[in-house]
């Protein structure tokens, strides 16, 4: 049960950093945002790794977590957060909530393991859920404002890409992981390291930026971002706690309930930023029902 409510939690913050992250796009870059959130997450990881984490600190799969960390969160939240300034906050985390289809199917060639009934019921769920917001957003209109002041875009196939192709990365990442655990070093160790590696693969870009274009903030802006920051590394921290506290199997699928949070936070508090409508609330429930079939093990 705690690790359950734990788990529920770690979803809701990582929600609500979305949203945020939403609104900080309105006045600066993907790229700004994601190396932002990032940055923090490293920092805070760090500091509990070596306050309670235990050694060892280095190991043979350092490079691996480092290798784990640049693919996701580092290339597949610049992925997703350029989702958001194209498609919303709402669609971009159903899409991206696809990747539990990739880390099955790559359990299934790479670790042997048997195709199930919830895999294949759960596969059909997600897919479904995403078109089911596609065909919503198309119809309806909807557009989202994009950053540095350009006019707004109608929601297209490229947003829906973007995202998805975020989930695609997050899942290589998760099996590189999955390697890499229980080798030398703890899993909040790992963890760490993870984000560092996401860092590094960041910096390259963010000081051709600061070289280029210089680091363009809106007013209010810096302070939402951080504040979207320190959401995302509170859900990063809770997200490893519910994991160690309860079974994997029973944990995950409640992690993957980020877009109903995300419609609920969007009506309750952001409805300025993006309208969920029905179809979209109904996308994101079969989405979220297809994650939990999917890591069911059914």
């Amino acid at each position: 049960m705690i690790a359950g409510t734990i788990a529920l939690a770690s979803s809701a913050l990582f929600a609500v950093s979305a949203v945020l992250a939403l609104k900080a796009l309105n006045g600066t870059s993907p790229l700004a945002v994601a190396f932002t959130t990032i940055l923090v997450n490293a920092g805070i990881l760090w500091i509990i790794a070596l306050t309670i984490g235990g050694g060892p600190y280095f190991g043979a799969s350092s490079a691996i977590f480092l290798v784990a960390g640049g693919l996701a969160p580092g290339l597949g939240r610049i992925l997703f957060y350029r989702a958001v300034s194209l498609i919303g906050v709402g669609s971009s985390s159903v899409a991206n909530n696809s990747t539990p289809i990739f880390v099955a199917v790559g359990a299934v060639a790479f670790l042997g393991e048997p195709i199930t009934v919830g895999l294949a019921l759960g596969t059909g769920a997600i897919v479904l859920g995403v078109i089911t917001i596609a065909r919503s957003d198309a119809r309806s209109g909807s557009t989202v404002e994009t950053t540095h002041g350009r006019p707004p875009r109608s929601v297209g196939s490229a947003g829906f890409a973007f995202a998805v192709a975020g989930a695609f990365v997050a899942a290589i990442s998760m099996l590189v992981r999955k390697a890499a655990l229980g080798l030398d070093v703890s899993p909040l160790v790992g963890a760490a390291w993870t984000m560092t590696g996401a860092t590094l693969l960041l910096l390259p870009a963010v000081a051709l930026r600061l070289t280029r274009t210089g680091w363009r903030f809106k007013r209010n802006v810096a302070t939402v971002t951080l504040v979207s920051a320190g959401f995302s590394a509170l859900a990063t921290v809770s997200g490893f706690v519910a994991l160690s506290l309860g079974e994997v199997s029973r944990v995950v699928p409640l992690q993957q309930t980020m877009p109903l949070f995300v419609a609920a936070t969007l009506r309750l508090g952001f409805k300025d930023l993006e309208a969920v409508g029905a179809r979209t609330a109904a996308g994101a429930t079969l989405a979220v029902a297809g994650a939990a079939l999917v890591i069911s093990g059914l």
